[in-house]
Formats: structure tokens, C-alpha cells, sequence
């Protein structure tokens, strides 16, 4: 079984490499390799050709600045992009692989590296030039180190590291690694008490993430003026329209519902016994703490999906939203392994 499960490793990479040259960079994939070629020329986020300087104020500074370590080495090209892309994959697998293999052994370990080479959202995602899998690596790291940080404690140093990154990964959900350490502290509170508060390493991870996500947070002040603290001038829009008509908004969350229950059901329909006995047997933390990110990142999901309805109209039942939960479907592959 090994053998075969790698060679389903070794399908899914090659098939991104058969399909390096059928599908363009595009969209959101796009723009954000523009902005990798700006801040390897100018070392920030500026829009080409704009009569004064003017920065981009919708996506994430992670992805874009790892474009930019492969234009500065191949020159800003489509290939370039592409070979970004690929590493990224490789890694995702490389990650997926060895934090399953920590927590589960090397033979889990291999069907969970096969699922995230085949996954077909992080196979599309990688050819069109999307951060899908950048942030599914950092979403698989963040609860890696939070399960390792249940027991022990200087993980959660790396757990702050981790969602700190993935934070700047992702401006539509990156909350969600907010809530995971949020929802990380409040477990090890349970199970360790409120001396927590005192641990060096709690400190350490909760310092780090406030470093990060803080000093950008910063930056976008000193360039947007206040209140724009926030990645995304266009989120903070749709927010506000969404806010504005309560009855599309209600009409959106409402008509979601059954889209991210066939989301959940297209990972793990064909493992609902096993998935049942995962919850029956939920008395470890550790079981219990993956299913809460699991759950609060398909709600966070459903509920940005349905703000962004309210402005764009897409269809409701719209397949592209699963990229909002794709990030989390390894904890879901751990939880039926289990």
C-alpha cells in the first residue's frame, strides 16, 4: 500500500507539471504576481504605471513577496510564476507528509501527502497562480504546533510563528488563524489553568503573532491613514454593503448552508463512520481541538462567502467558494485517519 500511495504522490505533481503550459496565471493570480514584481524592484506593493505612487490595498503581503524571491532569481515571467507555483506544491505535500507522520506515523502519513497531491481545488489553485496552498501549508503547520502545544508547551511559540504568517498569507479569511489561536489558548487554558498566562512560551507565540500581524497592521496606517488597518479596502467594503442590506446578507446565509454541508460531505462522505467515531471519541484535546478549527473555519467560510454575494452576485451555489475551506481539509484528512 505504501508504494501505491506514493506513487499518487508522484500522479499529482506530475499532473502540475503536464499542465504547466495549458493554463495562464490569471485573476487574483495575476495581480498578485504584479505585485511580486513590484516589491522585488521597489520592495513594496506599488501599482504599475500609476501617475503618483499608489499602493495596492486588497491582497496579502506573503504570497506576493515569495513570488518575488523567484523573480529576483528568474526574472518576473510567466515560467517564473509556474516554478513558484510548483515548489509551493512539492512543500504542501512535504508538510503535509511530515506533520501527519508526528502525530500519526509514516503509513497515515502517506495517505494524507497522496490526498493533498490529488486534492483538485489545490491542483487548480497552483496552475492559475492562486496562495491556496501557501496558506493551506501554514494552516497545516498553525495546527500542527497547537496539538504539539497541548502537551508541550514551546510548540506554541511556533504556533504564534505559524498563524502569524498565515495571517498575512490570506486577506479574506486570515482571521480564521486569529481564531485558531484564540481557540488554541482556550484549550491549553482547560487542560493547564490560567498560570498559562505566565508561560514563557505562550508569551513567546502570542509576542510573535502580535509582532507580525501588528507590524502590518501598522503599515497600513502609516500608507491608508485611519482607519485602514485592515489588508483589504475592498473586504472592508463588502463588509459594509453586506451590513447595509440585511436581507441579501439573510438570503446569502440561508442559501450557503447546503453548499458547505456538500463541501464537508465532498471530503469526508466517504468516511463518515469513520468520522463518527472521530466525534464519539473526541475526549482527547487534541481531537477536540482540531474538530473546533475545522468548525469555525467552514462558519468563518460560509459567512465571508455570503458578505462577498451581497456585492458580487456570483452564483450562490458557486464551486470557487471552496477554496475558502480547502485550506482546512488536511485536519480533516488527520480526523479520519484517526
Amino acid at each position: 500500500m505504501p508504494h501505491i500511495l506514493m506513487a499518487l504522490v508522484a500522479v499529482g505533481l506530475v499532473l502540475r507539471l503536464v499542465t504547466f503550459e495549458s493554463w495562464g496565471v490569471v485573476y487574483d493570480g495575476a495581480v498578485m504576481s504584479v505585485m511580486g514584481q513590484s516589491f522585488a524592484v521597489h520592495g513594496e506593493f506599488l501599482v504599475p504605471y500609476a501617475a503618483v505612487p499608489t499602493y495596492y490595498h486588497h491582497y496579502p503581503p506573503l504570497y506576493p513577496m515569495y513570488l518575488s524571491l523567484f523573480y529576483r532569481l528568474l526574472g518576473f515571467s510567466l515560467f517564473a510564476t509556474k516554478v513558484a507555483e510548483f515548489v509551493l506544491s512539492v512543500a504542501l505535500v512535504a508538510v503535509v507528509w511530515w506533520t501527519t507522520a508526528d502525530l500519526m506515523g509514516r503509513r497515515k502519513a502517506w495517505y494524507a501527502a497522496a490526498f493533498a497531491a490529488l486534492e483538485p481545488m489545490f491542483l487548480m489553485t497552483s496552475l492559475i497562480g492562486y496562495s491556496e496552498e501557501l496558506v493551506g501549508i501554514l494552516f497545516v503547520l498553525t495546527a500542527w504546533a497547537a496539538v504539539k502545544g497541548l502537551r508541550h508547551l514551546p510548540y506554541l511559540a511556533l504556533a504564534g510563528l505559524f498563524a502569524a504568517l498565515g495571517f498575512l498569507a490570506k486577506a479574506s479569511i486570515g482571521w480564521v488563524f486569529v481564531v485558531a489561536i484564540v481557540l488554541g489558548f482556550l484549550w491549553i487554558r482547560r487542560v493547564r489553568g490560567w498560570w498559562i498566562l505566565r508561560d514563557k512560551w505562550f508569551l513567546a507565540g502570542a509576542g510573535i503573532f502580535v509582532l507580525l500581524a501588528g507590524g502590518w497592521t501598522l503599515r497600513n496606517l502609516s500608507v491608508y491613514g485611519w482607519p485602514n488597518y485592515e489588508t483589504s479596502a475592498y473586504l472592508n467594503a463588502v463588509y459594509a454593503y453586506g451590513f447595509a442590506h440585511p436581507a441579501l446578507l439573510t438570503e446569502a446565509l440561508v442559501a450557503k448552508i447546503p453548499l458547505y454541508l456538500i463541501f464537508f460531505l465532498l471530503y469526508v462522505g466517504l468516511f463518515l463512520p469513520e468520522v463518527r467515531l472521530s466525534r464519539a471519541r473526541a475526549r482527547g484535546e487534541a481531537t477536540r481541538l482540531l474538530w473546533t478549527i475545522v468548525g469555525s473555519t467552514f462558519v468563518m467560510a460560509w459567512i465571508v462567502s455570503s458578505f462577498f454575494w451581497t456585492v458580487e452576485r456570483t452564483p450562490l451555489w458557486w464551486w470557487d467558494n471552496l477554496r475558502y475551506v480547502v485550506v482546512v481539509s488536511p485536519l480533516l484528512v488527520w480526523l479520519v485517519l484517526q
